[in-house]
């Protein structure tokens, strides 16, 4: 498969939307990594922009990560967020059983976030990524995503 057409699978694949639970705001990203399950080294590399919507400026970006795949014993999933010089982890800790990791967020401000997400072995996963963008009172602000590589 080529960049374009990874590249291409990325766009028609990621689920972008947003959900309303009460007043919070949350965006969600589904996509297969390592399709072809054959790279026990697949990475998912994306950015995630933070600004200020009109609801305050950004403080930090929260994610969580779910495994949504068939429980393959010594599979995980884990997620990481880049920005400046920090960085923070979080592994969904059950392979497949439909639950996420607990959600972690790095503070770093306004700008450009990012985002890998990797798993242990050889094997195609279903990834579901909950990010939101978050003002210092904890309010949704403005978040926008970037895929960059799914493997």
């Amino acid at each position: 498969m080529t960049q374009k057409d990874k590249m291409n699978k990325l766009a028609v694949g990621l689920v972008i939307s947003n959900l309303v639970v009460g007043t919070v705001m949350a965006h969600e990203l589904g996509f297969t990594l390592d399709g072809a399950g054959n790279n026990p080294n697949a990475v998912a590399l994306g950015a995630i922009s933070c600004g200020n919507d009109g609801n305050g400026p950004a403080d930090r970006l929260t994610i969580q990560i779910t495994d949504l795949s068939v429980p393959v014993s010594g599979m995980l999933l884990s997620a990481q967020i880049l920005k400046n010089n920090k960085m923070i982890n979080v592994t969904d800790p059950v392979s497949g059983d439909g639950k996420g990791s607990s959600f972690v967020s790095l503070k770093g401000g306004a700008g450009s976030y990012y985002v890998s997400i990797n798993k242990t072995a050889e094997g195609s996963r279903n990834v579901f990524l909950t990010y939101h963008c978050e003002t210092a009172e904890g309010n949704h602000t403005g978040t926008d995503v970037v895929g960059y590589q799914l493997d």
